[in-house]
């Protein structure tokens, strides 16, 4: 009884022996095979292979990510531009009354621009003198101040815009009739009237620009209840246009 005994738990020691041996072995195979990286948790344990691309694939989107951001960001400061122009053209006015003479003459203009991407910020000054050499009297002067807002279309060598917004006009018109002189050079003289009233500005404006220079042809117009003005103006521009 007792040999069967001892020879029972010599098999159950010896199959101990074999399983502990047999379970070794495996193990060691497993970690020697090429396709496997174990973690106490097992169900963490994952392929390198697959570690790797997964990896490389975000490294390579975060790269691209980097390049559209930096394209985007290069875009944006490519197309945005400040310059100013300065000027000089004709204007013309009529008058609302029907007794009294419209007048024409000089104008200065001067502006400064915002542009970006397709829209333009316009700050804009005009003075319009009347040109008047045999009457009437006084002489008609006026000033136009605006802030424009205009949309933009260009090529490489030209940009065409339209603006149109807020103003303020003023200066000095012919009031009430007052006498007519007498002699060769015959002339109506008025009342001198000083006007200030608020406006609208308007612009069409062609230009044939480089980087840093340009030349531009603008008509313009004033509308307002005093004076309403119609001009032409060659600009010169300078600073960064393109």
């Amino acid at each position: 009884m007792r040999a069967q005994i001892t020879t029972g738990k010599t098999l159950v020691k010896s199959s101990r022996v074999l399983f502990s041996c047999f379970t070794l072995l495996c193990n060691i195979n497993l970690m020697a095979h090429p396709g496997l990286i174990f973690c106490p948790d097992q169900g963490k344990n994952i392929m390198p292979q697959e570690f790797h691309l997964k990896s490389a694939a975000l490294n390579d989107n975060m790269f691209l990510k980097n390049i559209l951001d930096t394209t985007i960001q290069n875009e944006n400061k490519k197309t945005t531009y400040l310059y100013g122009d300065f000027g000089l053209g004709g204007y013309y006015t009529n008058s609302p009354e029907g007794n009294k003479k419209g007048s024409a003459g000089f104008a200065f203009y001067v502006d400064a621009n915002f542009l970006k991407n397709e829209n333009n910020w316009k700050l804009r000054l005009i003075r319009e003198s009347e040109f008047n050499l045999f009457g009437p009297v006084p002489d008609e002067k006026f000033y136009d101040i605006g802030l424009l807002y205009g949309r933009v279309t260009k090529s490489k060598i030209f940009r065409l815009s339209i603006s149109g917004g807020i103003g303020l006009m003023g200066g000095v018109k012919r009031g009430a009739f007052l006498s007519r002189s007498q002699g060769i050079f015959a002339y109506d003289s008025y009342e001198k009237e000083h006007i200030l009233a608020p406006a609208i500005p308007l612009e069409i404006d062609l230009s044939l620009i480089s980087k840093y220079i340009g030349i531009g042809l603008t008509g313009y117009a004033n509308l307002n209840h005093e004076k309403s003005i119609a001009g032409l103006i060659i600009r010169l521009e300078f600073g960064k246009i393109r």
